[in-house]
């Protein structure tokens, strides 16, 4: 038995798993440009831009990233309705939403809309944890 081969054939087998449990599979980041809103918040949001994100799956009703900054956010400017595309960001875990389906947002959740996204295809490709490129649209 040739264990030097079977040792080459388990670790390239490995590094396979890995990849696949990764969900972005190697791939280069997808760039993806916000169309943002005329607000305060997506001004701050703007300076950000471009950047990449590691976003997570909720369920398939949203990508949320961590963005590590506190942006100001007025309470009058949260939303109450979203649309698929809609981008928004929630302050008490300072997060980005990319929001993949229409819905209601809770009054306490505190959703406050930066803009939108054209293209979810690199959302909705990547079911656990993905990195996408954030740029200005």
């Amino acid at each position: 038995m040739n264990f030097s081969r079977l040792a080459t054939a388990a670790s390239a087998a490995v590094l396979a798993l890995a990849i696949a449990l990764s969900g972005c599979g190697g791939a280069s980041s997808p760039s993806v440009p916000v169309h943002l809103d005329d607000s305060p918040t997506a001004t701050q949001f703007a300076q950000l831009l471009p950047q990449t994100f590691a976003f997570s799956d909720r369920l398939g009703g949203a990508a949320v990233a961590s963005i590590r900054v506190s942006l100001d956010t007025p309470v009058l400017d949260t939303i109450a309705e979203y649309t698929a595309g809609d981008v928004a960001y929630r302050a008490d875990d300072s997060s980005v939403y990319v929001l993949l389906s229409d819905g209601v947002a809770p009054s306490d959740v505190g959703l406050v809309l930066l803009g939108r996204v054209d293209d979810l295809a690199p959302f909705w490709a990547c079911p656990r944890t993905c990195e996408v490129a954030l740029t200005v649209g």
